[in-house]
């Protein structure tokens, strides 16, 4: 995983990582002492995503909102930055899982970034259908269905994420995006996956 994020940042410097970075930089840090005085305790070398998590509680919902709305916004732009080399799918992967578990343990509705997360997902998968699958299937999946298992509670959400990435089309992928789910999960029934 480290070497894929490493590659992703040398092919495309301006990532899906800076660019969530930016929108919580500017709607969550700036001009909120409490927030600011917060991140001087973690030194220079502080990773902003991070710091937003493990400091959700001071994210006010105006500012939760803001930055839903941006991200809503933009999203346009989410999909050409992880389009270009869709190495970035796996770190968008792991960033918005993360965030919805962070919002439902904070008791606030995930549907807004799960919405746009899923459209963006969708146009990714739609300007380039096979190579989505693959990245998807052979790096993001995993990532998801260990999610599942340790949050077995969050599996309606998570399976609709995950078939957002497979084209209805591609009879092959769906059946192997199936069978990884019930093989590392066996509890999720039949009915759920259809």
């Amino acid at each position: 995983m480290l070497a894929i994020k490493e590659t992703s940042k040398t092919l495309n410097d301006y990532n899906f990582e800076n660019y969530l970075v930016e929108i919580i930089t500017k709607n969550f840090i700036e001009g909120d002492y409490n927030v600011e005085l917060e991140l001087k305790k973690y030194g220079d070398e502080i990773n902003v995503i991070e710091f937003f998590f493990t400091n959700f509680n001071l994210c006010h919902d105006d500012k939760l909102f803001k930055i839903f709305s941006i991200y809503e916004e933009r999203s346009h732009i989410i999909v050409d930055i992880i389009s270009k080399t869709l190495i970035e799918l796996i770190i968008f992967i792991k960033i918005i899982t993360r965030f919805i578990d962070i919002l439902i343990k904070n008791g606030k509705d995930p549907d807004i970034l799960l919405n746009t997360s899923m459209l963006i997902c969708e146009e990714i998968l739609n300007k380039d259908p096979i190579r989505c699958e693959n990245i998807f299937i052979n790096y993001g999946l995993n990532i998801v269905l260990d999610f599942i298992k340790q949050k077995p509670y969050y599996r309606n959400i998570m399976c609709q994420l995950i078939f957002c990435l497979i084209s209805k089309n591609n009879k092959y992928s769906y059946y192997e995006v199936l069978k990884a789910i019930k093989v590392n999960n066996p509890f999720i029934k039949e009915k759920i996956l259809r």
